[in-house]
C-alpha cells in the first residue's frame, strides 16, 4: 500500500528520514473498512501528542480520517478532502503553526481513480515549494 505515493514523494526528493508517516488510527479496521468517528476520536489525543513532541514543519495529511484528528473543528462536521484538499491548514495540536498542513488525496482514492493522481502531485509540488523556500520542480 502507498507504493504509488511514496514514488510521487520520491520525486519530489523528500527523503525518508525527513518525514514522520504515522496514522490517525493505529491498527486496521475489520475488512479495512472506513475508519469510525469513535477509533478516530480514541486515537486523536495520541496523534496530536506525537505531532508536538516531533515539531514538524509540515504535515502532509492523506483522506478525510486524518482531517478529523488534525483539523479545529467546532462546527461538528468537519470538512471534506474534496473540498479543502490543496489548501495549505492549520493544525490544533499545541503550538502548531499556521497554514502547515497540506491535505491530499488518500492512495485508495487515487487507485481507484487514477485521473486524481495529478491531484495529489499539484498538493505534493506545493509542499516541495514549501520546503524549499518557493522554488518550483
Amino acid at each position: 500500500r502507498g507504493a504509488m505515493i511514496g514514488r510521487m514523494m520520491d520525486a519530489i526528493n523528500v527523503a525518508r528520514d525527513d518525514l514522520c508517516i504515522t496514522h490517525c488510527v493505529f491498527w486496521r479496521p475489520p475488512s479495512d473498512s472506513t475508519l469510525k468517528d469513535n477509533e478516530i476520536k480514541i486515537c486523536q489525543p495520541f496523534l496530536l501528542k506525537q505531532i508536538e513532541l516531533l515539531k514538524p514543519k509540515f504535515v502532509l495529511c492523506f483522506g478525510n480520517a486524518p482531517l478529523k484528528s488534525l483539523l479545529n473543528n467546532d462546527s461538528g462536521n468537519p470538512p471534506t478532502i474534496n473540498k479543502i484538499r490543496g489548501t495549505w491548514q492549520t493544525g490544533q495540536w499545541n503550538g502548531a503553526l499556521e497554514n502547515t498542513i497540506m491535505p491530499t488525496l488518500s492512495h485508495d482514492i487515487i487507485t481507484k481513480n487514477p485521473s486524481k493522481k495529478r491531484l495529489v502531485w499539484n498538493d505534493l509540488q506545493a509542499l516541495y515549494g514549501r520546503i524549499n523556500n518557493g522554488k518550483t520542480l
